[in-house]
């Protein structure tokens, strides 16, 4: 009796470290900034999430491929991106303006695509893609269009949505760090 005792136990703490339910992941925190007077380009920026379902960032799924638990971001993605951007392009003398009459240029950015995975099938049972287009107007005869595509996968022990939160962070900062440096280089 006590080995069925145990092996309940035991059974019982695996599955549910692996069944969260829905979650909220807290969005990474990007806090350097250079004061304005630094800035040598001047811009607005804007970012719109054209993605079907932009509450939703990721999932934990079962063997069967059915989704077990959903991640929401705790603020939605385009609010984010467009926060992080500011402060990581103050870091390359880029300060983000409000009015177009004060900026060289304008950027739109469209999330196309965002996703993170996690199953317990294969060896990278994580997967995840991030998709945007940037679009840069500088006067009114140059307009730079750049599509960036991150894709990501790796491997985790436990299909858990504690190992899918780290995952979805690196590649939210991947792109992060990408897409201020191809702004940053179409100025």
């Amino acid at each position: 009796m006590k080995k069925f005792s145990l092996f309940a136990l035991i059974f019982a703490l695996f599955f549910g470290a692996c069944f969260n339910g829905s979650g909220v992941l807290e969005m990474p925190r990007i806090s350097f900034s250079v004061p304005i007077s630094d800035a040598k380009h001047f811009i607005t920026l804007s970012v719109y999430d054209l993605r079907s379902k932009p509450n939703i960032i990721g999932s934990v799924k079962n063997s069967d491929l059915s989704v077990n638990a959903k991640v929401s971001p705790s603020e939605p993605l385009a609010s984010w991106l467009r926060a992080a951007l500011v402060r990581k392009l103050s870091q390359n003398q880029i300060s983000v303006k409000a009015s177009k009459d004060e900026a060289s240029a304008n950027v739109e950015i469209k999330i196309r695509e965002f996703y993170a995975n996690i199953d317990s099938i294969g060896q990278n049972n994580m997967r995840g893609n991030f998709a945007l287009e940037i679009i840069i107007k500088k006067g009114q005869n140059s307009t730079t269009t750049l599509k960036l595509t991150q894709p990501m996968s790796d491997f985790a022990l436990m299909p858990a949505m504690s190992s899918l939160e780290p995952f979805i962070k690196e590649l939210l900062l991947d792109m992060l760090a990408r897409s201020a440096k191809e702004i940053a280089n179409n100025l």
